[in-house]
């Protein structure tokens, strides 16, 4: 983009242009607590807002001021920032400086914006502004000791001793009266030894005039040992910073602050005559081209039409400068409103020279001439004209560079306001396509962090622009440029810097009474016993982290205590735990919560410390162990994180418990395993028994039955045997009776012999014998082995509800934020089409836009011209802090960036002192 020439456009004067580059902001508290603020410098509105600008500024420093003095006891001596500024003709400030000062309970501090580098030395400022806080203290107690009202006419008096003392600041600022030199430093870098080194990613922010360098995360954070002996280093901790709060202010806070108090002045750092000369040209404008609405379309034709009016405009600036410097040499002497009605005259008279529209102009600029004459001069009577000479001419010189500028402003109002109106058209379009047909709560909550964030960023693209003075007259490539860059910025967005936890929790507590609501229909929502329980957790995550947490690491390493422990340990032999957990008992008004998490980071020290360790190694291990358990603050991630950790912690402690119950029943397996071992043997010996018992008495059953078969065929054998015989004997008588009758008598017919002799049957074997009883022979194995019991194994512990509650909470946070990231793809994807659209769509999107010429014109050239601080980018250089119960102690803090990396370092001259001494 090419770059605006503005060489032309002319200052007042150098002095004005240095005044105007130079301002002096005065805070005072009175010892009962009554402010007071004086401005002055940086345009005419500055003085006329002065109490506005001082009390506004005010809570800024004390962000810093109270921060340092709260944690660590130490009282804000300064701190500078460098102002960076595109090259350019403007005379605009180098350096802003803070400093204070107190006596006998009155407090003073002062912002000054210095036109160039050293003008004021900080130790300078620092000695006059305690002497300044004793002068506001002795006024006052002279209010009070001459009994004057001091609600009504004391403070007034108070205000005005402040406005007086803001002006000698002023004026002796102007005078170089403040400014150092090296010999005249205090404290040089190399009498100071680091004692941390604080690394930030940063960016510089346009989302906001002036811009001013945003944080983005911790890269690193290193807490240094100085050398020397191990006393010395001892001492060293009596009085390094040590808290979280401290560094986080120091670090984080002043980079940005800076921004604060610069964007405060800045909204008065103007002169009211070039506005009020500008509103009146915008006037004039749009009488001339007939209307106060215009299109891009008629750019064109409008750029012709504004360079005629300029002409127009240029004449009757010339004109009318004669009129008034003829008005000043007159010696008219007249009220303010009777130097109008002359003036009016005298445009009349000069008709001939003044075309309709010139004359109008004119007039419009007598009345506003005047106007300045009422507030410099607010005069009743009679003026003459040579007294108005310094204000007309001030009035004068910005009407010749309001009509300077005028055209090309004009110009790059239109393209510019076109493109917003063309993209920030784009992005409601965009809003509505992605939020019109969802009711998810996490896609509606995403979709508007990411589109907020977008539109500051469009501003700041625009602004960054403004800020760099560069300058596009086509519409179509200027949307190219803006596509570009809006593109590049789109990159470098960072949803999760954009989240807070509250969000997440919001979320989530919609799942839990989505998924543990007794009666979701019911009006109101009543959650289960577990709902109750995950929401009661999720609160106290929400106060643990953002409360809890940075309270117990400011109280472990607050200097009262470190000092404590220090004397104890040295005179009482002390231990650095023992004295801790003493330290925690004496913390009654504590809640629980806060209780419990100190006992925890105590029990984690005790287990990492060695007492071998000397005490210096032992106080850094615990400053390192508090920073990091604070980490970096309070955001979605890192309670996330801090749920996944106490989840993890408790399910290895369950672990632990399952596993000791394992290495139990592991244990008690190996003693019952023989136990089991012998009682099966036995088991097995009483079976076999049983077995080969029922064997043997089936087999003598068997035996019995085959006896009880043979005896009865036995008997029934004999008693048949028996018959045969007697039968057999019965014929064996005959023959043998034939036989011998035959012997004796032939004729006696002798029978066939009678058979053989029946055998006589066997009897049955031997009857079976029972087998010996069973019982006896069981008993004998039951005493050889007897039954054993085997050792009870215990229950498996059961996970605890609180661990349960935490792994519940966890994997509800980490299902949401992984969906978080699957969302922010999508979004990326989708706005990277529709800037690509925009890209290609150059003049063809303005059709059918309208721009004012009007207040909008007016405050575009007052953010592009008029307000001059609103192009310096501060970045802080330097900051001193003092320990008010050790004179000569001093704190340095620096400040070094580069390539979108700040590098804080934190020191101070204790060793040098000790040398010394």
């Amino acid at each position: 983009m090419a770059r605006a020439e503005k060489s032309k456009i002319q200052t007042p004067s150098t002095v004005e242009a240095i005044r105007m580059a130079s301002a002096s902001v005065l805070g005072s508290t009175t010892s009962q607590g009554f402010p007071l603020g004086s401005a002055i410098g940086s345009g005419s509105m500055m003085q006329q807002n002065s109490d506005t600008v001082a009390l506004n500024i005010t809570p800024l420093i004390f962000l810093i001021r109270d921060g340092v003095l709260n944690s660590e006891g130490l009282e804000l001596l300064s701190v500078e920032w460098e102002l960076d500024q595109v090259p350019g003709p403007d005379v605009l400030p180098e350096e802003l400086i803070i400093s204070g000062g107190q006596s006998e309970g009155v407090g003073a501090h002062v912002c000054v914006l210095s036109w160039e580098k050293g003008v004021v030395d900080p130790f300078k400022i620092d000695d006059h502004m305690k002497k300044l806080a004793k002068k506001i203290s002795d006024i006052e107690q002279a209010i009070v000791e001459n009994d004057v009202s001091y609600d009504t006419d004391g403070l007034t008096v108070l205000r005005r001793f402040n406005d007086r003392f803001n002006n000698v600041i002023y004026v002796q600022m102007m005078d170089r009266q403040f400014q150092g030199s090296w010999d005249s430093l205090v404290l040089k870098p190399e009498h100071v030894d680091n004692e941390a080194i604080i690394k930030l990613s940063y960016s510089d922010d346009f989302t906001m005039l002036p811009p001013g360098p945003k944080i983005i995360k911790r890269l690193s954070h290193e807490l240094l040992l100085p050398e020397g002996s191990e006393d010395l280093i001892v001492n060293h901790f009596r009085h390094r910073i040590l808290t979280p709060t401290a560094i986080h202010t120091l670090a984080h806070k002043v980079p940005e602050i800076g921004r604060a108090i610069l964007a405060e002045v800045n909204t008065y750092a103007y002169s009211a005559e070039e506005v009020d000369i500008a509103r009146t040209a915008i006037e004039s404008l749009s009488k001339y081209i007939g209307t106060g609405v215009v299109t891009v379309d008629e750019l064109s034709d409008l750029r012709s039409k504004a360079s005629d009016f300029v002409e127009h405009l240029v004449n009757a600036v010339e004109v009318f400068s004669e009129i008034v410097e003829a008005h000043i040499t007159s010696g008219k002497q007249l009220t303010l409103d009777k130097h109008l009605e002359t003036l009016l005259e005298d445009i009349r008279l000069n008709g001939h020279r003044l075309e309709g529209i010139e004359k109008d102009f004119a007039k419009g600029l007598a009345e506003e001439i005047v106007e300045s004459g009422k507030r410099e001069m607010p005069i009743i009577g009679q003026i003459r004209a040579w007294q108005l000479k310094s204000v007309f001419r001030y009035f004068l010189a910005y009407c010749k560079r309001v009509s300077q500028y005028f055209a090309e402003e004009l110009g790059q109002y239109i393209v510019v306001t076109a493109a917003r109106k063309v993209f920030f058209a784009a992005m409601q379009e965009f809003r509505s396509e992605n939020t019109g047909n969802t009711t998810d709560e996490m896609d509606v909550m995403l979709f508007e962090k990411f589109y907020s964030e977008l539109y500051l960023q469009l501003n700041a693209v625009f602004d960054r622009k403004a800020f760099e003075g560069s300058r596009e007259d086509d519409f179509g490539t200027l949307m190219q440029i803006i596509a570009r860059d809006m593109s590049n910025a789109f990159k470098e967005i960072d949803i999760w810097s954009l989240i807070k936890f509250a969000d997440i929790a919001n979320i989530t507590r919609a799942e839990i009474i989505l998924t543990h609501a007794e009666d979701s229909s019911a009006d109101e929502v009543k959650l289960s016993d577990w709902g109750q329980k995950l929401d009661a957790l999720l609160i106290k995550f929400e106060n643990l982290v953002a409360d809890i947490i940075p309270d117990i690491a400011d109280t472990l390493l607050s200097k009262p205590l470190i000092r404590r422990i220090i004397s104890k340990i040295r005179n009482e032999d002390a231990k650095l735990i023992q004295e801790l957990r003493i330290i925690l008992d004496a913390q009654e008004e504590k809640p629980e919560e806060w209780i419990e998490e100190a006992k925890r980071w105590i029990a984690t020290l005790d287990s990492q410390f060695d007492e071998a360790t000397p005490l210096s190694t032992k106080l850094m291990d615990l400053q390192r162990f508090v920073h990091n358990k604070v980490g970096e603050g309070v955001t979605a991630r890192t309670i996330a994180g801090k749920v996944e950790y106490e989840a993890t912690i408790r399910e290895q402690e369950y672990q632990t418990k399952v596993d000791a119950w394992q290495a139990e029943c592991d244990r008690i397996e190996a003693l019952n395993k023989p136990i089991r071992e012998h009682n099966a043997r036995r088991q097995e010996l009483l079976a076999d028994t049983r077995a080969r018992y029922n064997l043997e008495m089936k087999a003598y059953h068997a035996q019995v039955e085959k006896f009880d078969k043979e005896e009865s065929e036995y008997k029934k054998a004999h008693e048949d045997y028996k018959w045969k015989s007697a039968q057999y004997e019965e014929a064996k008588r005959k023959y043998d009776k034939a036989v011998e009758k035959s012997q004796t008598d032939p004729t006696v017919e002798v029978p066939p012999p009678p058979p053989p002799k029946p055998t006589e049957p066997t009897g049955p074997t031997t009857k079976p014998v029972e087998p010996p009883p069973l019982e006896p022979r069981l008993r004998a194995i039951e005493e050889d082995y007897p039954l054993k019991a085997e050792h009870p194994v215990p229950e498996k512990p059961e996970p605890s509800e609180e661990m349960l509650l935490y792994v519940d909470l966890r994997d509800l946070l980490n299902e949401k934020l992984l969906k978080m990231d699957t969302h922010q793809d999508k979004m990326e994807s989708l706005f990277a089409e529709r800037l690509e659209k925009l890209a290609a769509e150059g003049t063809d999107a303005t059709k059918g836009i309208n721009i004012s010429i009007g207040e909008e014109f007016l405050e575009f050239m007052m953010n592009s011209v008029m307000r001059g601080l609103g192009r310096l980018l501060p970045r802080p250089t330097r900051a001193y802090l003092r320990d008010p119960k050790v004179p000569g102690l001093i704190y340095l803090v620096t400040y070094e960036i580069e390539d979108c990396e700040l590098t804080v370092t934190i020191g101070n001259n204790y060793l040098r002192m000790e040398e010394e001494n």
